[in-house]
């Protein structure tokens, strides 16, 4: 009934438009959609098409072991029996490197690295690394370091952490505090024996019952590390329990209460991945990683994770965290990737960020040459530059990067008089965009599921179960101090997933779509061509879609079912806020519920987002 309405109020509205000058938003048309032709066959490689959105079709190239001459990571000394396999192992790495068309095979087994040095993988060609199982075990936060290779393939390959050595995260419980004196003793109930030197970097609240990110009510977290001196003391009064005198940023914690303490964050990341063309990730495994799973940026393309992990270790009952922050995070890159059968896991943030990243002018020096304010300068010479309002409205000016000289960027041509201050500069040279992720399981990590902030994208045939935060979220993210994220999206196409329980905490809709430009929307559309159909939710919390700054929205053949959890009315609803056009709402199926009773109710903020 109500879509009905809709649909008869949107008419009245386009006949009345005329009359108040009221203008229909125009829609951008797709924009870098690839559209390419299979690779000329080549002896050493194989080519992996993939089929994304609006028929475009990419080519991923893999290694054609057929052809390879195998090599064993045991000839260069690479042994379950050793220390420290990683002198050996870079031995390996440094005969792939001179030997293209190289399988390099790692023998079943546990193969510890305890040098306090990263693997580099440096210009490496046509190669294949087959772990058949074998894992690797680390103690510090450096792992594999990947840059300016082209055809590669990462097979079997399982890694964990060193648990005898040190902790990722520990589950604590909340067993005194006082808001008087500024103090939290907190017991760690994994462990017989704790030290007062043990890093405390974050909190995060967990459910007490399912161990899992999040909590219905009264959820709490606190990145200490971001606020030095917030902790004035650690004091040992058990075995395991610590005693923590604090600035009063832990005053709201309570008895009872269970965290997870991450004595890791930021600091290190599985698979690295820089400028890199045609690499594979399949069948590996990533048990206890202290950072993230992979972070693949600076103009890498064509990349691939199939089948992959990020999960608890099995072999550890005392730990509740996989990678201490993104599973997967890809910026500033020349997109063209898969994301595919892969099942990932109680991450501490989000399951995969997709973006690239842009910068604020914070000063002109002169008339070519302005200081920026960016968490990820991208730019190079030679790139272009494309030049937006504080708003993100698009001035219609770009120019050529000449040099860039730390924070400072030089242009080939004069500045108009309206780039100043607060202006926004993105890369028109990079482009994150054309992706596929499907057929994958995310599930109960701390923060968002997918950030989709690129262009031409396909989310399909994927599960979400209880993420702490909403599953979905398309957004061009400012917050200064901390990242510069998003340049929009233009073809975007979220389909046959499955939603359950998700959002937990309810830090917005299931489906969000926004800009924050620290604290306040763009002034126009930054989203266009995105479809939502054919997609069922089930037990949740808070609003379906909340949309904003989007043109050509589609809302499509949707199944919810709120059936359990308690009464709130606004569950299940979608909003439709400013900056919005041509949007459609069709066909979606609620079931019944007296839980939800208002749940089919749709609101519109703004006139111009029915036309």
């Amino acid at each position: 009934m109500t879509q009905t309405l809709l649909c008869i109020v949107t008419a009245f509205l386009m006949l009345v438009a005329p009359i108040f000058k009221i203008e229909p938003t125009p829609v951008a048309l797709p924009v870098n959609l690839a559209l390419e032709s299979e690779p000329t066959a080549d002896e050493a490689r194989t080519y992996d098409r993939v089929d994304g959105v609006n028929d475009s079709v990419f080519y991923i190239a893999r290694p054609n072991d057929k052809s390879y001459k195998a090599v064993n990571a045991s000839d260069f000394g690479v042994s379950t029996e050793s220390s420290d396999n990683y002198t050996a192992f870079c031995r390996a790495i440094e005969y792939c490197k001179s030997n293209p068309n190289t399988t390099l095979k790692v023998n079943g087994g546990k193969y510890y690295f305890r040098t306090d040095k990263a693997i580099m993988l440096d210009g490496l060609k046509n190669i294949l690394i087959d772990a058949d199982g074998a894992q690797f075990i680390f103690e510090h936060p450096n792992y594999f370091h990947i840059t300016g290779c082209d055809c590669m393939e990462f097979r079997g390959l399982s890694i964990t952490w060193n648990f005898d050595v040190s902790r990722l995260a520990s589950l604590v419980k909340v067993k005194k505090a006082s808001k008087i004196s500024h103090t939290l003793e907190i017991e760690f109930t994994e462990l017989d024996e704790v030290s007062a030197d043990i890093p405390i970097m974050a909190f995060t609240k967990y459910d007490p019952k399912t161990l899992t990110p999040g909590t219905r009510k009264d959820f709490k977290e606190n990145y200490v590390y971001q606020f030095p001196g917030s902790i004035k003391s650690v004091e040992k009064t058990g075995r395991n329990v610590l005693k923590i005198t604090h600035d009063g940023s832990l005053d709201d914690y309570k008895k009872g209460e269970i965290y997870l303490l991450r004595h890791h964050v930021y600091d290190g990341n599985a698979f690295n991945v820089y400028h890199t063309s045609n690499i594979t990730f399949s069948n590996i495994k990533l048990y206890a990683i202290a950072g993230m799973g992979w972070l693949i940026e600076n103009r890498s393309e064509r990349f691939q994770l199939l089948d992959c992990v990020i999960g608890l270790d099995p072999e550890h009952d005392d730990n509740r965290v996989s990678a201490t922050a993104d599973g997967v995070h890809i910026a500033n890159t020349n997109g063209k990737f898969k994301i595919s059968g892969c099942d990932f896991s109680f991450m501490g943030d989000d399951d995969v960020n997709v973006h690239d990243n842009v910068a604020m002018i914070t000063n002109k020096l002169d008339d070519q040459t302005v200081e920026i304010y960016t968490n990820a300068n991208n730019f190079a010479a030679g790139d272009t530059a494309v030049f937006s309002s504080k708003g993100f409205d698009n001035l219609d000016f770009s120019a050529t990067v000449t040099s860039v000289d730390g924070s400072k960027l030089t242009f080939d041509k004069e500045l108009p008089d309206y780039i100043v201050k607060d202006c926004i500069v993105s890369n028109g040279s990079i482009d994150s965009g054309n992706y596929v992720i499907s057929g994958n399981y995310f599930h109960e990590n701390r923060a968002r599921g997918l950030l989709l902030q690129s262009d031409n994208g396909l989310c399909e045939n994927n599960r979400f179960y209880k993420t702490m935060a909403n599953p979905i979220k398309v957004i061009m993210d400012i917050s200064s101090g901390l990242w510069l994220e998003g340049t929009g999206v233009n073809g975007l196409v979220i389909r046959n997933n499955i939603f359950v329980e998700c959002n937990v905490v309810e830090w917005d809709s299931q489906i969000n779509i926004s800009t924050n430009i620290d604290g306040k929307s763009a002034d126009s559309a930054l989203f266009y061509n995105i479809t939502i159909e054919n997609n069922s939710f089930e037990s949740f919390y808070g609003r379906l879609i909340d949309a904003s700054n989007v043109s050509n929205l589609r809302i499509h053949g949707n199944k919810i079912n709120n059936k359990s959890g308690s009464l709130e009315s606004k569950r299940g609803r979608i909003i439709i806020r400013q900056s919005c056009a041509k949007v459609t709402i069709s066909d979606n199926e609620y079931k019944t519920s007296v839980k939800a009773p208002l749940q089919r109710l749709i609101e519109f903020k703004s006139i111009k987002s029915a036309i």
